[in-house]
């Protein structure tokens, strides 16, 4: 049967694809679900992946479903699924243009998805200069003036973690600092300039950051923050 599959992949990005192959490689007839809305679609380059240093996300990506697609059994359908009705053995997935699946399997490989802080400009920047890791980015952008947006204890840990890429680092809390009295003093220490007042807004050029507005009207030029923010999972069935 056309839309009958041993295992349908909701989601094929690198994970999805890693499975497929394996699946595939067995000889399995897969079909691979898949949004295209992967979260590091902004990253201009993905770093600390050995052979593909500097790479695009995009590009990495596109050369795994070329090799994942040489295999005969496997399908690729761009969309999303919505909806996974059944019992193991025998799960029928829904798509959201009413497209249904049969399958014996069901792998939920979909990823995650950022949860934006509502600051304008921010979803702008995330990803090419409002960064998360400093080893995927941090050599890039080593020894610059840099900022970080957390709070509490994540703060006060990505602080010591960045310090080994740069010495000129100002935390923003967006807010009432939630860091322990032992916490501030010690990141005072280190000449870490803690600023409470709340962020109105990112002034960047195509994501490029330039400045952060605070909501009093206060303005701090950089050209790169840190920031830890809250994720959720990509698809919402499991």
């Amino acid at each position: 049967m056309e839309n009958q599959f041993d295992v349908v992949i909701v989601g094929g990005s690198y994970s999805g694809l890693s499975a497929a192959m394996a699946l595939g490689r067995a000889s399995r007839k897969v079909l691979i679900i898949d949004s295209g809305k992967p979260c590091n679609r902004q990253t201009p380059h993905s770093h600390n992946f050995l052979t593909q240093d500097g790479e695009t996300p995009s590009a990495i990506a596109a050369i795994a479903k070329e090799q994942v697609m040489q295999y005969p059994s496997i399908t690729f359908k761009e969309g999303t699924a919505v909806s996974v009705s059944g019992s193991d053995g025998d799960f029928t997935v829904t798509t959201a243009n009413g497209q249904e699946y049969r399958a014996k399997k069901i792998l939920f490989a979909a990823g995650v998805r950022d949860i934006m802080p509502n600051i304008e400009g921010f979803a702008a920047c995330w990803g090419i200069s409002v960064i998360h890791c400093p080893y995927c980015h941090g050599y890039e952008v080593k020894n610059l003036k840099t900022g970080l947006l957390s709070n509490g204890d994540i703060a006060y840990h990505m602080v010591q973690l960045l310090l080994q890429w740069t010495g000129d680092l100002t935390l923003f809390t967006n807010g009432k600092s939630t860091l322990t009295p032992e916490q501030t003093l010690k990141l005072q220490s280190k000449n870490i300039s803690i600023i409470e007042t709340e962020i109105g807004q990112f002034i960047h050029t195509d994501g490029q950051l330039q400045s952060i507005v605070l909501s009093d009207g206060t303005m701090h030029d950089f050209s790169v923050l840190y920031a830890k923010i809250a994720f959720e999972q990509h698809c919402p069935i499991p």
